[in-house]
């Protein structure tokens, strides 16, 4: 994904939900453009001097994240606004994703969204279709049968690359929902 398409909101999807394998890069990067772009912090300084490491220590970008948030006073995300980001990014992630790889290591993700994201009818509607998604091209192991099977016989002769484009543009059309008012988040 290009550091340019992240964002604040992103930035905080990331943070509070201690995701182990979070992208510290990403801060790093949100840091530099800020910089460029004239925002005078020194918690931003830092962020961006943090870039400049080999190894990205993820106790250090949140911390100065964090006093970031705190000197410009931007409040924590509440549980229902934190699922609407992560889905979010989870999205702008596939939507944008330079290999196939990383197709299908975004989708991957969002088989564990689909209890998580609350009473939110738009978001498990989204998050089922994207797990039907991965259940069809991903993963079509059944347990209890002990072999491979694809659900939709059809899928078997669409090629991979074809699948990943498919992927990306449902996801690039679900980004679209999070442009309208109902989603604004002050952001």
């Amino acid at each position: 994904m290009d550091k340019k398409d992240v964002d604040l909101a992103d930035l905080l999807s990331v943070r509070f939900s201690y995701s182990p394998d979070a992208d510290m890069r990403a801060f790093t990067d949100w840091a530099e453009q800020g910089l460029s772009g004239n925002e005078v912090n020194e918690n931003v300084l830092i962020l961006a001097s943090l870039g400049l490491d080999k190894a990205i220590s993820q106790y250090e970008v949140y911390r100065y994240f964090d006093a970031y948030l705190l000197d410009n006073a931007i409040a924590h995300p509440s549980p229902f606004e934190l699922q609407i980001m992560i889905v979010r990014y989870a999205l702008k992630r596939i939507a944008f994703s330079a290999s196939e790889a990383e197709v299908w290591g975004g989708l991957t993700h969002f088989k564990d969204f689909y209890y998580e994201v609350g009473p939110s009818r738009i978001l498990k509607n989204i998050v089922s279709y994207l797990t039907d998604a991965y259940e069809d091209f991903v993963n079509y192991y059944d347990e209890d049968e002990g072999y491979f099977y694809f659900r939709r016989p059809r899928h078997e002769l669409i090629v991979k690359e074809s699948q990943a484009k498919y992927v990306r543009a449902s996801a690039k059309r679900f980004l679209r929902l999070f442009e309208g008012e109902y989603y604004r988040l002050g952001m």
